[in-house]
């Protein structure tokens, strides 16, 4: 028999039998038949996005949703009623499940991780429902009163747990259950630690184990928007603490540290946590407690401290361990742990590529020549400025320009997307409105059409705050681009995210991972699968820390060795009270700014790291590869030609040499190939042949134009520019008459300049043949 033949005629009747309910809608009971459990890993080739296989179970058996008691896998009579055990035993670790089976018809093999035990079952003796539940039981030494908080159901108005928030759930009750009162768990940002602790307090305060709950908070906007979201089934039960104002009537109480414990202007330590009852709260949750709460001295450590009667679970993406602070010494190990690179694997979280850019005075340093004086006419101490004393101690106008120019650049030749929201994180908020500057220079057009296009989103910058929510939302279109310091590293749901930069000195490891965090959402409807980090200052150096466990998708190396390992920066400590000084500001309080032009500054060197055929990173020169695909893909120059010839949409062309390994847009985003149609990218990378610049096309091809008249050739010349600009992609899409200065008028209204549909793709293919008639220079 084949395998759906052992299930259907074998399996299922046995479980029937043995009581489960095979309806995968029902609550109880219920059994999951081929049960993906994992979305499968977005796979990232070139342009092309797709999704892996998930994982899948032949059979999930759960006492209720989100609590699973078996795994069950299938084969094939002609296999051994062995083989199915290790995948089934496999799959049960990941889901957190008590019991492995599998069968091959003739019986079951079992395995209790709860005894380490094996043993075979005839096909007419398996397990009801009650049966694992007692086992379950009783191999965790719940007693009878304990289990009916662990019989308590999730909340499932909104949606179902996926199965790591499941696992964490249903270990913290069962931790509780133990008598262990400190928990944490570590869960990768994206992956719905929110989610994960509302279903925990649900099923506490469901089952009356809890009455009084405090969940404490870093930041307003983390607060805000969590308490209007996930916890809305507590309605009017629930509150915010403002203005230390402290209502016992509620059972569910927000709020930020500032609120429990200030300073007065006399610098006196005000604590107000203290006009509670040290009893008044039953559960403290502690979200992002990576910051502050892990200190000895925090604020949040004195407020745990006081309401140590209550059960206290800390979540945070980045557990926390060096000499100056642990959360671990605090909560003690995480409970369990959800990882970036599971995220990533599982298909929850999107993968990303890196872009290294080694600027020359960052890997070489810069001292100013003799006499060299700042824009306020001061003579420039004589030292020799490392890149960690860029926009700390020393501002550089080109040199910002050029990261600015960069990031642009990148949304307009590499992604084709000039709305695709980016945030770039800058050393402080000073450095933040310089950089905001710089980038609106060379984004003046779409300035023109909005003004809030380009922000400053800081502590300090309160129209740029009230932006915030605008930025974050998959609805609204702007702004697009964030220029920030600190406040947007963690708490910020930015599910739209596809581009971060970073031009900041950053040694954190936590703050690292929060940063890489605020990308990994995934909104594939709206378009977002992957995210891309630009990297100006070395920062992803941090991945190599063998305690970061984030794979890189794809990386473009864009730098050399710097002479000198960076200096560690001097840090003010934000981390106490973060919310009345979000961003590290220098301003004149503690370093003296230097602002000075007339600098020589441009990317020095590219070395590139890119994803083989079997999604492996693999250490290559990016040129050489590309190479090496077109000669597959061509023999000669001769046979290039007459491809490219051949195909009138070269649109459709390039998308399949980019499905064949000649990865396009990645070239055009290197420097030396910024001005470069395509055709000339793979005429000089593998002929070598003297490239023309997409200008240079395009005047050439002006003599076209003479066939035409009127609208017609205004149209026509407007289409030139376009190609110098942008390239043939742009149009050969039809889209192209959405944007400036066609907006004013549709397709159709375009065509009828030409007599119709096939008059206009007539004289769209001439204008192409014409700029491609001379080969190259």
């Amino acid at each position: 028999m084949t395998e759906e033949e052992v299930k259907t005629r074998l399996i299922t009747p046995a479980l029937q039998q043995s009581g489960w309910n095979l309806t995968q809608l029902a609550m109880e009971k219920s059994v999951k038949c081929d049960y993906a459990f994992t979305d499968g890993a977005i796979e990232f080739a070139s342009k092309r996005i797709q999704r892996g296989k998930p994982k899948r179970c032949d059979y999930l058996l759960s006492s209720f949703e989100g609590f699973p008691l078996a795994i069950i896998e299938a084969k094939d009579d002609s296999h051994s009623l062995y083989d199915g055990l290790q995948q089934a035993m496999d799959y049960a670790k990941a889901l957190n499940t008590p019991f492995a089976y599998s069968s091959n018809g003739e019986s079951f093999i079992e395995y209790d991780f709860l005894t380490g035990k094996q043993r075979q079952i005839a096909m007419d003796s398996f397990p009801s429902e009650q049966e694992l539940l007692e086992r379950y039981f009783q191999g965790k030494n719940i007693t009878q009163s304990q289990r009916e908080l662990i019989a308590t159901h999730y909340y499932l108005e909104d949606k179902s747990p996926r199965y790591y928030q499941a696992n964490a759930v249903n270990k913290t009750l069962e931790a509780l259950t133990q008598g262990q009162k400190r928990i944490l768990l570590v869960m990768a940002t994206g992956t719905g630690k929110t989610f994960s602790a509302f279903q925990i307090i649900h099923r506490l305060f469901k089952a009356g184990k809890i009455k009084k709950i405090l969940y404490l908070a870093d930041r307003n906007n983390l607060i805000e928007q969590t308490k209007k979201n996930d916890f809305k089934f507590f309605g009017d039960k629930a509150t915010i603490i403002k203005n230390k104002n402290f209502d016992s009537s509620y059972t569910l109480y927000f709020g930020i540290y500032q609120q429990f414990i200030s300073i007065d202007s006399f610098g006196n330590v005000q604590e107000h946590f203290k006009d509670f009852d040290k009893n008044f709260f039953d559960f403290i949750l502690v979200d992002e407690c990576h910051r502050g709460s892990a200190k000895e001295d925090s604020a949040w450590r004195q407020i745990l401290e006081y309401f140590s009667s209550a059960i206290q679970v800390g979540m945070t993406a980045t557990p926390k361990h060096d000499d100056e602070a642990s959360n671990l010494d605090y909560f003690g190990e995480p409970l369990y742990t959800y990882s970036l690179k599971q995220g990533i694997a599982d298909g929850f979280l999107a993968p990303y590529k890196v872009i290294r850019y080694g600027i020359n005075i960052d890997v070489m340093g810069y001292r100013p020549e003799d006499g060299k004086r700042d824009k306020a006419g001061n003579l420039i101490p004589d030292e020799e400025y490392q890149s960690s004393d860029f926009n700390r101690i020393l501002y550089i106008d080109e040199r910002t320009e050029l990261v600015a120019k960069k990031v642009s650049d990148f949304l307009k030749y590499t992604l084709r997307d000039r709305y695709a929201k980016t945030i770039v994180f800058c050393q402080d908020t000073y450095h933040a409105s310089v950089m905001r500057q710089a980038l609106i220079n060379e984004n003046s057009d779409l300035m023109q059409e909005n003004s809030n296009y380009i922000v400053r989103i800081t502590g300090d910058d309160k129209v740029g705050k009230s932006l915030l929510e605008k930025f974050i939302s998959e609805k609204e279109p702007y702004p697009v681009i964030a220029t920030t310091s600190k406040l947007l590293t963690t708490g910020a749901d930015t599910k739209m995210l596809k581009v971060i930069a970073i031009d900041s000195n950053i040694n954190s490891l936590t703050e690292f991972k929060q940063i890489i965090g605020r990308g990994t959402r995934i909104n594939q409807r709206l378009g977002k699968s992957y995210f891309s980090i630009l990297d100006f200052k070395n920062t992803t150096r941090l991945f190599a820390d063998k305690d970061f466990d984030g794979e890189i998708l794809t990386e473009l190396e864009r730098d050399i060795k710097t002479k000198a390992q960076m200096k560690q920066t001097d840090t003010f400590d934000e981390e106490s009270f973060p919310e009345q000084t979000p961003d590290i500001n220098t301003n004149d309080t503690r370093l003296k700014k230097i602002e000075i032009n007339g600098v020589e500054v441009a990317i020095v060197h590219e070395l590139h790291q890119i994803v083989n055929s079997e999604g492996k990173l693999i250490s290559n020169d990016f040129i050489s590869f590309s190479r090496q695909n077109i000669h597959t893909n061509y023999q000669s120059l001769e046979s290039f030609l007459n491809d490219w010839n051949a195909n009138a949409n070269k649109t459709k062309l390039l998308k399949k040499l980019e499905e064949k390994g000649i990865l396009i847009q990645e070239l055009r985003a290197m420097q030396q190939f910024q001005n470069l149609d395509e055709f000339d990218i793979i005429l000089s990378l593998a002929f070598d042949q003297t490239p023309l610049s997409r200008s240079q096309r395009a005047k050439k091809a002006n003599k076209i134009l003479a066939k035409f008249t009127g609208k017609a050739k205004e149209v026509l010349e407007v289409l030139l520019e376009k190609y110098a600009t942008n390239g043939i992609v742009d149009i050969e899409n039809p889209d192209v008459f959405k944007t400036k200065p066609f907006d004013f008028i549709d397709v159709n209204q375009v065509t009828e300049l030409f007599g119709g549909v096939e008059n206009y793709i007539k004289a769209l293919n001439e204008l192409k043949t014409e700029l491609y008639n001379n080969p190259a220079a």
